[in-house]
């Protein structure tokens, strides 16, 4: 995690999270596996999921890439992910 965090840092350069093509993924290659990204889509409020590590696809047991949180966990449990990814969106954070 703490290798995830430092790289996470210093991707940001100074912006509130990191540009995607500011991720290299060999520098957090340990990590791959639990990583996932979100793209923030503004039209809904949602978030719609981009990329899966092997860990959270053999989870979920369903393809997830292109679904939004609503899709994926619906009701009150996906609306709270949302808040909690709008987070990321307006403050330095990480979830």
């Amino acid at each position: 995690m703490l290798m995830f965090l430092r790289h996470w840092a210093e991707a940001r350069r100074g912006a509130i999270v990191p540009a995607r093509s500011a991720i290299d993924p060999a520098a957090i290659a340990p990590c791959l596996s639990n990583v996932f990204i979100y793209r923030y889509l503004a039209e809904t409020c949602d978030f719609a999921l981009s990329l899966a590590g092997e860990e959270i696809k053999s989870f979920w047991r369903v393809p997830l890439e292109g679904r939004s949180m609503r899709e994926i966990l619906g009701g009150e449990e996906g609306e709270l992910a949302i808040a909690r990814g709008l987070t990321v969106v307006d403050t330095p954070a990480l979830i």
